[in-house]
């Protein structure tokens, strides 16, 4: 084996028991028994900004990300939904408002876990649809429940055919904070483009992602299961080049501080 080969073995060795040393700390700290947290860190030699621990490097704590095929009400130059009476619907006329092209959610949880749902309706009798409530319905293989955080209000700018949804405000309707509900209990609050706020297990214990205005994670705060305030907390401290230069509990103890040196870009 070259010099080179053995040098590049003992740091991948040396993150490797880092991100291992890491994950005990948080769980001594932190009761994540139960919960997808994941603390990866990572190098693109193709991202020149200054990471977590130097440039290309990140360290990821519990990421989740959502993805969409599309804005949810469609657009004017776009128009998904189509407003339309229901054929055979019975005595009583029956209109329904159908997803032409199915808008669908998708969120993949830190463990890599994915669930998707799609866009419904619900189809109303007497008059047709001008406005409603979107609900969201598992796709095939999916087992769990997607709500809407914040309000899911929706106002149609057509009673037949072609249509899009906007908000009361005129916005397109596209909402982009998201409750995951799953079978056994266990909840996440996951926002587009940000991340994982909070995740809840099926005790009812909470672990909070705060994060700063660019959504880099400052702390980790854990909250009993009836209580309203954290019991429990891990810090992240940053410079101003907003790599992280300690980590600490709540008292201040810096529990990884001794392996900060190996972690900032020099390998």
């Amino acid at each position: 084996m070259s010099t080179s080969h053995k040098k590049t073995f003992s740091k991948q060795a040396i993150s490797a028991c880092f991100l291992s040393f890491l994950w005990l700390v948080l769980h001594g700290i932190l009761p994540v028994a139960g919960m997808p947290l994941a603390v990866t860190r990572t190098y693109d030699f193709r991202d020149k900004r200054a990471g977590d621990f130097g440039v290309g490097w990140s360290l990821s704590v519990s990421d989740a990300r959502i993805q969409k095929n599309g804005v949810v009400g469609g657009m004017d130059q776009m128009q998904v939904w189509n407003s339309h009476k229901v054929i055979g619907g019975g005595l009583l006329l029956v209109y329904a408002l159908d997803a032409v092209k199915p808008r669908i959610v998708t969120i993949t949880l830190p463990d890599g876990t994915v669930y998707s749902f799609h866009a419904k309706v619900e189809p109303q009798q007497l008059e047709p649809i001008t406005e409603g409530v979107m609900e969201w319905e598992a796709q095939p293989g999916t087992k769990g429940t997607l709500q809407v955080v914040g309000d899911s209000y929706f106002e149609s700018s057509n009673t037949n055919g072609p249509t899009t949804l906007s908000t009361p405000e005129g916005a397109p309707y596209d909402p982009h904070q998201f409750l995951l509900t799953l079978p056994d209990g266990r909840s996440f609050y996951v926002e587009e483009g940000v991340g994982l706020y909070w995740m809840r297990d099926r005790n009812g214990n909470r672990i909070d992602l705060l994060r700063d205005g660019s959504g880099k994670v400052m702390e980790l705060a854990s909250t009993p299961a009836g209580s309203s305030s954290p019991a429990r907390a891990v810090f992240f401290t940053r410079g101003a080049d907003g790599r992280i230069t300690s980590i600490s509990d709540a008292k201040g103890a810096e529990v990884v501080q001794k392996w900060m040196p190996f972690m900032k870009g020099t390998f």
